[in-house]
């Protein structure tokens, strides 16, 4: 610490002899050394050309270090498999190929799936058929009628409810809809839209709603407490997660992913409220819906509903191309495709 405080002191001396010896300098009462106009002009430009020349030093060293990069990014470019213009025009051409497959272009859509899509069509749809059935009827019994026995429907991963709003559009008479759901927003739509407990500006549509299993696992873990609740069931229908199927998921994993085994296990438990003594032989129906399964996923989920898949196209009902798996035991003359 003394070394280094003696050399800082001979430097300062060694400035303040420098500056003695300098002519034109003026200095005031107490000793101190005052600048005059054109040493203060000269001290300013020699301040900045020091900052300029440190400047360029900075920017020199800094296009080194780049220099060196660019040098080994173009060592690791040198092992990258470049693509000619022929070979990415043909990748375009079958980008496009595989877009044409999963949806219509305009010229493609029928007036009547375009007119399908239509906000108001469902609507009209139904009106046009009750008018007809009505027409058909005897004037004593002119109104809509619905299927003798009141249905109670299992809605497993059920969403928004989408489920039952297309058993309603097909006048299915329901007398209790369990909905099973673990998203809040999703809950609230559902209820929001079907259930007038729930919602007061809704007309009661006499089906008793219960949203008392908000996953999958409550059902399955406790199907006997289930079934004592609400046994028999008459239709079970849902869409069980697709992400571990779809191929656009690079990393799915099929029957084996977390989400992926709910289909599997899907068609487990339709099998197990079938067999349940509870169930007093009444017909259980099942719907369940995802995309194309292929190989193994194929094999596996076809033996736990115990039944083929069918496969339908969206392309038949509307302006889009989306093909689906739909496993199902409704009576094969059910559909006209």
């Amino acid at each position: 610490l003394k070394l280094c405080k003696g050399l800082s002191l001979h430097k300062v001396n060694e400035k303040r002899q420098s500056l003695l010896e300098t002519p034109n300098r003026r200095y005031d009462k107490h000793g101190n050394l005052i600048f005059a106009g054109a040493d203060l002009t000269r001290k300013l430009q020699l301040y900045k050309q020091q900052q300029q020349d440190h400047d360029n030093d900075h920017d020199n060293n800094h296009d080194a270090n780049r220099d060196d990069h660019d040098h080994d990014h173009d060592e690791c470019v040198t092992n990258v498999q470049r693509i000619t213009t022929s070979e990415l025009r043909r990748k375009q051409q079958t980008n496009h190929r595989n877009e044409q497959a999963f949806w219509n272009a305009d010229h493609d859509a029928h007036p009547i799936h375009v007119a399908r899509t239509h906000l108001n069509y469902g609507q009209m749809e139904t009106n046009f058929r009750v008018h007809q059935e009505q027409q058909q009827l005897p004037a004593k019994r002119r109104q809509i009628q619905y299927s003798s026995w009141p249905a109670t429907v299992l809605d497993l991963f059920g969403g928004i409810g989408s489920g039952i709003v297309a058993l309603k559009r097909l006048r299915m008479a329901m007398h209790k809809v369990i909905h099973v759901e673990h998203d809040k927003v999703a809950n609230h739509v559902h209820h929001y839209n079907h259930n007038a407990s729930y919602n007061s500006d809704l007309e009661d549509d006499g089906i008793e709603h219960v949203s008392d299993y908000p996953t999958f696992e409550g059902i399955e873990e406790d199907l006997n407490s289930f079934m004592v609740k609400h046994a028999p069931i008459d239709i079970v229908l849902g869409g069980p997660p697709c992400v571990d199927y779809t191929g656009i998921n690079a990393s799915r994993k099929g029957v084996r992913g977390e989400q992926g085994q709910y289909l599997q296990r899907f068609g487990t438990l339709v099998a197990a409220i079938r067999d349940h003594p509870l169930q007093r032989d009444v017909p259980l129906y099942f719907f369940a819906e995802n995309v194309i399964l292929r190989g193994r996923d194929l094999d596996e989920v076809s033996i736990a509903f115990d039944i083929t898949p069918l496969e339908v196209d969206a392309h038949y009902f509307s302006p889009c191309r989306r093909k689906r798996h739909f496993f199902l035991n409704y009576p094969s003359n059910f559909f006209d495709l």
